[in-house]
């Protein structure tokens, strides 16, 4: 559109990346990678969190659990940007994404 060439794309970018970094705020996996990173005394560890508060059908999970979770997420994670990177592979992409359903049913 014409408007959007009077602006210049430093202004868009910053958009872009005020909009994603504030989207991280209540994200799971980055909530996640925060307990994995940062929180290390367990009297530190928020209770708030899904995955951290028990429910009427289970327990809460074990941190270890969740900490390999996480790992594995990111992994995956990983290898799909750097499947995108490769160009003869990067073809398959949608196909990776979708067998991401069943490994999150999996684990």
């Amino acid at each position: 559109s014409p408007a959007l060439r009077v602006v210049p794309k430093s202004v868009l970018s910053g958009v872009f990346l005020y909009m994603g970094v504030t989207s991280t705020a209540g994200n799971q996996l980055f909530d996640r990678l925060h307990l994995l990173l940062f929180v290390w005394c367990e009297e530190n560890r928020p209770r708030g969190l899904p995955f951290m508060r028990p429910s009427r059908s289970h327990e809460s999970l074990p941190v270890r659990r969740v900490h390999a979770f996480t790992c594995v997420q990111v992994a995956l994670m990983g290898g799909l940007y750097a499947m995108t990177k490769v160009g003869a592979v990067a073809v398959a992409f949608p196909f990776f994404i979708g067998a991401l359903v069943f490994v999150r049913e999996w684990a």
